[in-house]
């Protein structure tokens, strides 16, 4: 193999390619790095992510099956041509000693391949520190199985034919069509499921994604097996020039053999998986496990609803999506291994997809159903009308929307697709929707009766964008809450609410409503108090219950370029400290945010049982204390009660939770809906996230703009020179010898 200039070629075709995808992001971090002080996040993970635009790994995959033809088309047909083979038939060796040598020979190319990119990871590393190498060891291991697969394919071709050319063409094209087999008729039953398994790239993607699974390991094995197995039978046909029963039989194991071994190896209840990722930032958190614990034994249905006249439908709901839909829950199949997958296709009214409505004027919605579903290849008798869906589901809550069901024990919790540019749940979707199998939704009751703020509708006061629309990530709903009104005369069903909500209300409560909210207090239930210092009278009858008090006086702006009563707030460290997984990014950039029309409170005769902890603060501009200070605007207080902690929230600004607030956007400041997740967190007791392992970042570039030109001038220029030369030397010595 050294002996040809091929392999040389090759190898120095990798090397540029390594180095000009390196030396590419070099320059974009020395550009990023004078133009801001902020340091650049993950940089292994920009540099090699296979998903990632400008990472190496993903390009190094759809390349992949150009370095392999050319160096294995004269394995056998050199032999063949030349008549050397009959030497080798002769000569004491086995068909499986000669096919194990020649493979031998290519997996140390394939090995090659790997050194040379670490070669030149490990000269990057000199300029960014603490580089995952884990991650691409790990990632390198799946290149390797990927690379060596396409070795045994090539070689098997090989086989076949007396001409290089033939094989060399033939190899281009077999690799190249099971890069995209994955993608290929996946809108026909069965083969669509059997194509997408014999999809290698899929897999070589998901292991260089940062996710090691045994099925994937032993189907890259059992696959290159499977060629080498052929290749040896062929081998067998051209020394007897007969294809014996004995070779059916044969090439009958090696099929059956590797589907059984594949069929097991997929089942989900014995794959293995490994994170090789920093922080195992390919694992689902740990309150997701927890809750598939509780999950295992019967199955967990996992049923798919989709409308084809939602807009979405067409991307991720329809058949040839289908093994692309599966593939977004692997992560939570590695922990619910007893999932199972159901879709179901119908038709229903959806007002809100009004394009579909206009192109299809004078149709009716049943008619532009089954014209979606001839389109989108869906048989006839799979398409659902309404009244067959209802025998199945009641999805008139959800608006009739493409969404998600699961079920577990005659249990059943929602999973919806969402109108944003991600369309899937992220993991804090599916957490609370297992958290509603196994635990009930978290109720919040907003007391009514006095002109308290409720869901309302849109206008720029009510609180509706709390649960608002079904496909809204942001509506609470998505987070297992549930809201209802209240009233504070019926103390059974105040108890039977996990967070009371008591929110501007105007008028005064009565003795009775006063003594079921103290009684409500007292036995230690969660509690949100809003108040408007327009309504500080009423305000102050409740607080009292507390011993705080609101003022009645409008916070002053502190900043001239917002509104008026636009009053910018600090986040104190008692709020940061209760973060979560979703916000923790959030509150680590951004320790201000701001609030409409707030006033602040005073604390008079708190109870000693509460520890009082300030949220949002804001400096005392324009108050009359002659000690410049801070002014609380919220406070959280805790206490234990009946080996729980108690937790209430009271805050001097009613529209903190409005729809105005939600939709106003302040530069410089958060948007304060990111705001209202930790809260609510706190209140309902969800897990914090756990705390990463103490690892040193890969956030330092350690090369300027100018230092970066020289680098390339070096990595992409001199150094595969030298290697072209190294090997044009080497040629030229070993054909004097």
């Amino acid at each position: 193999m050294f002996s040809t200039p091929i392999i040389w070629l090759l190898l120095g075709v990798l090397l540029i390619q390594v180095a000009y995808s390196h030396t590419n992001n070099f320059l974009r971090f020395a550009e990023y790095k004078e133009t801001t002080s902020t340091l650049i996040s993950i940089l292994t993970s920009r540099m090699f992510d296979v998903d990632f635009y400008y990472g190496f790994f993903g390009s190094l995959l759809n390349n992949a099956f150009l370095y392999i033809p050319l160096i294995t088309m004269s394995s056998f047909s050199t032999e063949y041509s030349r008549g050397t083979f009959k030497l080798i038939q002769t000569s004491p060796v086995k068909d499986v000693q000669v096919v194990a040598g020649k493979f031998g020979a290519l997996m140390v190319y394939a090995f090659l391949l790997v050194l040379v990119i670490l070669f030149v990871t490990l000269i990057c590393s000199w300029y960014v520190p603490n580089l995952d190498f884990k991650y691409i060891l790990g990632s390198l291991l799946g290149f390797f199985l990927l690379t060596n697969t396409f070795l045994a394919i090539g070689l098997f071709i090989s086989s076949l034919t007396s001409s290089q050319v033939i094989a060399a063409l033939v190899t281009f094209s077999v690799l190249g069509v099971l890069r995209v087999l994955s993608g290929v008729g996946q809108d026909i039953p069965y083969v669509n499921d059997l194509l997408y398994w014999l999809s290698l790239s899929d897999r070589g993607r998901q292991m260089m994604d940062g996710l090691i699974s045994s099925k994937n390991v032993i189907y890259f094995v059992m696959i290159t097996l499977l060629f080498l197995c052929l290749t040896v039978i062929r081998l067998d046909i051209f020394r007897n020039k007969v294809f014996s029963g004995l070779n059916v039989l044969r090439f009958s194991l090696c099929i059956t053999g590797i589907f059984l071994i594949g069929w097991v190896s997929h089942n989900p209840y014995y794959v293995f998986y490994a994170d090789i990722t920093r922080g195992d930032d390919k694992t689902v958190s740990k309150q997701i496990q927890e809750y598939a614990k509780d999950l295992r034994g019967e199955p967990l249905i996992f049923n798919t609803y989709v409308n084809l006249l939602n807009k979405r439908a067409k991307f991720t709901g329809i058949p040839i999506t289908r093994n692309n839909d599966k593939k977004f829950f692997e992560p939570y199949v590695r922990f619910l291994p007893n999932l199972e997958f159901n879709y179901y296709y119908f038709y229903d009214s959806l007002p809100s997809n009004l394009n579909l409505y206009n192109q299809n004027k004078g149709l009716s919605t049943a008619q532009i159903g089954k014209n979606l579903a001839k389109a989108f290849g869906i048989p006839r008798g799979d398409l659902l009308s309404p009244e067959q869906l209802s025998a199945i589901a009641d999805l008139r809550p959800e608006g009739n929307q493409y969404v998600r069901e699961l079920i577990y024990d005659n249990r059943r919790s929602f999973l919806r697709m969402y109108d944003d540019t991600q369309n899937y749940p992220a993991e804090r979707e599916v957490e609370a929707s297992l958290k509603n199998l196994v635990k009930g939704t978290i109720k919040v009751g907003l007391v009514k009766g006095h002109s308290e703020r409720t869901l309302g509708n849109e206008d720029e006061d009510y609180y509706w964008m709390l649960d608002g629309r079904e496909d809204n990530r942001g509506s609470f709903r998505n987070e297992g809450y549930d809201f209802q009104p209240v009233d504070l005369h019926d103390m059974a069903v105040i108890r039977d609410i996990d967070i009371l909500l008591v929110a501007d209300p105007r008028s005064s409560y009565s003795d009775d409503e006063l003594a079921n909210l103290r009684r409500y207090i007292d036995e230690g239930g969660n509690l949100i108090f809003a108040f408007e210092p327009t309504h500080a009278q009423v305000a102050n009858e409740i607080l009292a219950l507390l011993g705080l008090a609101i003022s009645d006086t409008t916070l002053p702006p502190n900043q001239n370029e917002y509104d008026n009563d636009v009053v910018i707030v600090d986040v104190e460290d008692a709020l940061n400290n209760r973060k979560t997984r979703r916000t923790s990014t959030f509150l680590a950039r951004v320790r201000k945010v701001f609030l409409n029309s707030a006033s602040h409170l005073m604390q008079d005769t708190v109870s000693t049982d509460f520890e009082v902890m300030p949220f949002l603060s804001v400096q005392s501009i324009g108050q009359t204390n002659d000690q410049p200070g801070k002014v609380d605007v919220a406070l959280g207080l805790s206490r234990d009660h009946d080996n729980r902690q108690q937790r209430i929230f009271v805050i001097a600004d009613a529209d903190f939770l409005s729809n105005r607030t939600q939709r106003q956007v302040v530069d410089g400041t958060a948007n304060l809906h990111k705001l209202i997740y930790p809260i609510f967190d706190w209140l309902s007791y969800k897990a914090k996230p756990p705390i990463p392992p103490d690892y040193k970042k890969d956030n330092q570039f350690l090369l300027s703009k100018s230092g970066a030109k020289r680098f390339r001038l070096v990595v992409l220029y001199i150094l595969p020179s030298l290697f072209l030369l190294f090997g044009a030397v080497h040629l030229i010595i070993r054909r004097r010898k």
